[in-house]
């Protein structure tokens, strides 16, 4: 769905305009990468009042990227958060399809006159913009957030910081392209950040290859204690309780990709990670091939939605009643779950 006059909305990005970039709640690399990619990319056009200001706190892994330091989080500045969003002339609203997936912003969002765009790939986007960017075949935010800078044309090249904002965004939203929403216009614009200076090899080590002792070991702990396989439903289930993740000083970020392990297993065509918050409710992580549609699951019986291939939900039950909640589902999924692709 594409709702953009482009001519129309860069009048409305002067170098006066107060601009606020939102993603969601728990953000992952395309949130952060394609909210820092757009923010450097505004702050070198010459619009000097942008701020990114997030629901919640960046992730340990990604943390590293150019401007990390300058956003604002509603978790550790609720007033400042609020300030910058009931003033803004325009706010970007990144890497969501719902407001309700901003967390503790949306009341301000809205709330606020200024105009709102949304830049998002998600299944099933809501109507709350003024403006619409949203492809749900995009590999990434970031892949689409590159496009609509492309088509704006603010007459200045991507700088690298942007770039490697960009880049970190596509790369981790596709698990590195192997997954099936990389598509040609995935590796093209790949390639074009490369020749504008971003440093791919730089970007996989600190994205990938710089973690703590704990979350190795917490990885180790998993596999070998936690995963667990449903084969009659070509299924794998893990599961962690906040004791557990208190026990390998757990920090978000530190199970990022632990679902993916699961679909790794031969014959496995559903992985589901689910894991206790801080506030005592389970998050739910969904990964699938071929046919089996998370996204449908995660939103009729989860709370949540997403891809077709990847969803995210979160169930208020207790645990053992939530894994008896999903493996009641998965009879009505029996055909997917046998014959995926």
């Amino acid at each position: 769905m594409i709702n953009t006059d482009y001519i129309e909305l860069k009048s409305e990005l002067t170098s006066q305009a107060r601009i606020v970039i939102t993603a969601h709640k728990s953000p992952d690399g395309d949130a952060v990468g394609s909210s820092l990619g757009l923010y450097h990319m505004l702050r070198f056009a010459g619009i000097r009042d942008v701020r990114v200001v997030l629901p919640d706190s960046v992730p340990q892994y990604l943390d590293w990227m150019p401007g990390s330091n300058e956003i604002i989080t509603h978790e550790n500045n609720a007033v400042e958060a609020e300030r910058f969003l009931s003033e803004a002339d325009v706010i970007f609203c990144l890497d969501y399809s719902a407001l309700s997936r901003s967390g503790a912003l949306k009341k301000t969002i809205q709330a606020s006159k200024a105009t709102i765009v949304n830049i998002d790939h998600h299944q099933e986007p809501e109507d709350f913009a003024n403006y619409a960017i949203v492809d749900t075949q995009a590999s990434s935010t970031a892949e689409l957030v590159y496009d609509f800078l492309q088509r704006l044309d603010l007459g200045v090249e991507l700088p690298p910081s942007a770039g490697t904002c960009l880049y970190t965004g596509i790369v981790t939203d596709t698990g590195s392209f192997k997954y099936s929403s990389t598509r040609p216009r995935t590796l093209e614009i790949a390639a074009r950040l490369m020749d504008s200076g971003v440093k791919p090899a730089e970007i996989y080590d600190k994205s990938f290859d710089n973690n703590k002792l704990s979350k190795l070991k917490l990885q180790g702990y998993v596999l070998s204690e936690k995963l667990e396989i449903w084969s009659d439903y070509n299924t794998a289930v893990i599961n962690l309780t906040k004791d557990e993740l208190d026990k390998f000083d757990y920090e978000k970020g530190d199970t990022e990709g632990l679902v993916n392990y699961g679909l790794s297993v031969s014959g496995i065509v559903l992985s589901v990670f689910i894991k206790q918050s801080d506030e005592g409710y389970f998050k739910m992580s969904f990964r699938s091939k071929g046919k089996v549609n998370v996204n449908t699951i995660a939103r009729s019986y989860f709370e949540g939605g997403g891809h077709i291939n990847a969803a995210g939900g979160r169930s208020n039950l207790p645990l053992e009643e939530t894994l008896r909640k999903l493996k009641n589902i998965l009879p009505l999924y029996e055909k997917e779950l046998h014959g995926a692709f």
